[in-house]
């Protein structure tokens, strides 16, 4: 008799005590939880600080908090500006993209290839480090970094390399 007694007052203190390490570790502990969503044949709007900036194409979309990731990716600005990209990665917050992939940028009279760049969509900026090579009518130019502003247009060059044509 007296050993039931003292088992069952052992495991309603063992009970009590886990009981009160569970509640006082329910405080502590914390799992964030985040909507996944994939989409297929997706398009995008971006807007600025006026108006509609850029519309994006993208053949696959995967949806994770404020990021998301772009496969086979066309960027149109309402500016007359194009960008195509193998994959992007979109802040929604921030309005960056990063592309990679094979990037290109056109516009009406210039060409822009380049691996690897960001995208300023509020901006109206495209940079990158990756090695840039670029054609106006032409001429021709490899640089190592770049900058490029849509409105109004303007292109930087780092370390650059030329060829022109008459």
């Amino acid at each position: 008799m007296k050993r039931s007694l003292l088992v069952l007052t052992l495991f309603l203190v063992a009970n009590v005590l886990s009981y009160l390490y569970v509640e006082r570790l329910k405080d502590k502990v914390f799992v964030e939880r985040e909507e996944i969503g994939i989409a297929e044949g997706v398009r995008i709007r971006v807007f600025g600080e006026k108006a509609l900036e850029w519309l994006i194409f993208g053949k696959t979309l995967i949806s994770v908090g404020d990021e998301v990731s772009l496969s086979g990716v066309l960027m149109e600005s309402s500016y007359g500006y194009s960008l195509r990209a193998d994959s992007v990665f979109l802040n929604r917050e921030s309005k960056k993209a990063k592309l990679q992939g094979t990037v290109d940028l056109r516009g009406e009279a210039f060409f822009v290839r380049t691996e690897e760049a960001v995208a300023d969509l509020s901006k109206g900026k495209v940079y990158g480090k990756k090695g840039v090579k670029i054609w106006k009518d032409r001429n021709y130019v490899e640089g190592k970094s770049f900058e490029v502003r849509l409105k109004p247009f303007f292109v930087r060059v780092r370390e650059v390399k030329t060829k022109h044509e008459m």
